[in-house]
């Protein structure tokens, strides 16, 4: 017995030694020990002062078990997973988890452990490691999430790394490299291979470039088009550098491809925009510069070359109102300047004081400064002249006509009614001296001679209208006219009321609309209607069933047109032409009186 309890105590020293071997070294190693019993709460905790920043939660977690630590969650795994591990009393290393402070991580930790037995094997709990790991965690993130940038950076700029180990036999493509290049990611094609990508006439300098950085360690960074195995033609720039090693040789080829076809395009559009833009500047027949917010030549087109009386070599950079004190005239400089300063377009003429020149002028503002065409308007102010001085000429010579024309006419209207007032009196005495000799001859007066008498007496009763007409057309070309609002339905009514009572004896039938109203001269309406009227009343005097309508209708305008419509006698329209004018018949006397 002596001898047992004497191994036992050895054996137990032996096993607190290892045991305090065992927790120096993992002080040494790590940021702190732990132990746990059997039902996996922890028991204890070493102190290191590289645990600081867990020492709240380790004094909590005593007589807890890891997963009810509150705010502490596995990384990867669940708690059940690692549970079912200490149930099965297996050792587990680098278990990470993370204690979580509202919805952040702040602190990760890296756990170890094994199981610890007592000497007759019963299982008395966990004993092991910790290590704060925040810091490499958040060096990891850090890194991925520049990774990250970089390749969404790549992606964005088409921009790829490659390298090639000098001599040896493939070239490291990037993902985006490939990517430009238009074959799969994790092609490494040989140095050969590489070259092919290029365009034929790029082979040869692609080549010579690669062996003079290889050779000599010449960086270079250049532009170049490739060719897609699909056949399309890319824009890339190449960039490359040399790496040496420690006997002062060239042992690696590293640089980017980036795809610049975008970029050479939009450059070669620009250069195209530039060159038509200068070409149509060129080819204006207006004069045309630019100045810059400083009044400085920056543009000058051939017209404004020769306007100006300068070279544009001399013209560029130079100030405008210091090389051309014939432009400061006040009227011209004030536009620019206003246009300038209130960022308005302007545009005004101006007598060029040096060439005599009449200009139009028009001022453009922009962010850079002013745009100025100018053109040569001197003939057209010429030709302005002259027409102002035809039509004032004109104008004189009109009313020099209109004078003689108004005399004229008074003394043709005098003409007429002299002529109309002087031939009634003789033109009554031939009727009425017909009339007797008619009555005084008796029947002593043969076929013959009461024939002619009747023809005496008929051609004087015409000559008597025609004077009556003469006399109206006298007395209407004198009178003023007034316009006021007028019924033609009232005066088409009285006109048909003269008809009736000189012809009692005929019915016709009329159609008249209740109203219609015009603007116009009362008296000369009167007479037109009464005109119209009665001619529909005249010419209707063989119609069996005679009809007469007087209304109005729309023409293709819209506005409305007056008709007198009858079914009479007619008119060959072939002489409509002749139907106003004075002392016209359409009919003959033996026809219709």
């Amino acid at each position: 017995m002596p001898g047992d309890i004497t191994e036992r105590r050895l054996t137990e020293q032996a096993l607190r030694r290892s045991e305090e071997r065992f927790r120096s070294l993992t002080l040494l190693s790590s940021d702190w020990y732990w132990e746990q019993d059997e039902q996996f709460r922890f028991t204890s905790f070493s102190r290191t002062r590289q645990a600081g920043p867990w020492r709240a939660q380790r004094d909590a977690a005593i007589g807890l078990c890891r997963w009810e630590i509150g705010g502490l969650v596995p990384l990867h795994g669940s708690w059940d997973a690692h549970r079912a591990v200490l149930e099965a009393h297996q050792p587990f290393f680098d278990f990470v988890s993370v204690l979580i402070e509202g919805q952040a991580p702040v602190r990760y930790a890296s756990c170890s452990g094994e199981p610890v037995f007592d000497e007759s094997g019963r299982f008395t709990g966990y004993r092991g490691t910790a290590r704060d790991i925040t810091a490499r965690k958040l060096a990891e993130q850090r890194l991925r999430d520049t990774q990250a940038m970089l390749h969404m950076a790549a992606q964005v700029g088409r921009l790829g790394a490659w390298a090639w180990d000098v001599g040896a036999p493939r070239v490291y493509w990037s993902q985006e490299v490939c990517a430009i290049h238009g074959v799969k990611p994790g092609v490494e094609p040989t140095a050969d291979e590489s070259f092919a990508f290029f365009a034929p006439e790029y082979r040869a300098p692609m080549r010579a470039t690669i062996r003079a950085c290889a050779r000599e360690g010449t960086p270079f960074d250049v532009e170049a088009q490739a060719v897609t195995p699909q056949g399309r033609r890319i824009w890339v720039r190449f960039i490359g550098e040399a790496e040496w090693d420690a006997q002062g040789r060239v042992r690696r080829l590293q640089g980017a491809c980036q795809d610049i076809t975008d970029s050479k395009r939009a450059a070669e559009d620009a250069r195209l925009m530039a060159a038509r833009l200068t070409m149509t500047l060129e080819s204006l027949t207006d004069a045309f510069f630019t100045v810059d917010r400083d009044w400085r030549f920056t543009y000058v087109n051939a017209q404004a070359e020769r306007l100006l009386r300068c070279t544009r070599a001399a013209a560029i950079g130079r100030h405008v109102w210091n090389e051309h004190p014939d432009l400061q005239d006040a009227a011209f400089s004030g536009h620019c300047r206003r246009a300038m300063s209130e960022g308005a377009t302007a545009q005004f003429e101006h007598c060029h004081s040096t060439s005599g020149l009449w200009l139009h002028v028009k001022v453009y503002p922009s962010e850079q400064g002013l745009a100025v065409a100018m053109r040569d308007i001197t003939q057209q102010r010429a030709a302005q002249r002259e027409v102002l001085r035809l039509n004032a000429e004109l104008e004189e010579r009109v009313r020099q006509r209109t004078a003689q024309l108004e005399a004229a006419n008074k003394e043709l209207e005098a003409f007429s009614y002299s002529i109309a007032h002087d031939l009634r009196a003789p033109l009554s005495s031939i009727d009425g001296f017909s009339q007797m000799l008619e009555r005084g001859a008796g029947t002593g007066l043969s076929e013959r001679c009461r024939h002619y008498l009747s023809r005496i007496r008929a051609g004087v009763r015409q000559m008597g209208e025609l004077t009556d007409g003469l006399l109206s057309l006298a007395h209407l070309s004198r009178a003023s006219l007034r316009s006021e609002s007028v019924d033609l339905a009232a005066l088409a009514h009285a006109a048909l009321a003269a008809c009736r009572e000189q012809s009692p004896q005929r019915r016709v039938e009329v159609e008249i609309a209740r109203s219609l109203p015009v603007v116009g001269d009362p008296r000369l309406l009167s007479l037109a209607i009464g005109n119209l009227v009665g001619n529909a009343w005249k010419f209707t005097a063989r119609t069996q069933r005679a009809r007469i309508e007087i209304g109005s209708s729309a023409a293709q305008d819209g506005s409305p047109v007056m008709f007198v419509r009858d079914n009479g006698a007619g008119f060959d329209m072939a002489h409509a032409s002749r139907m106003f004018e004075a002392f016209q018949r359409m009919h003959s006397s033996a026809e219709f009186e």
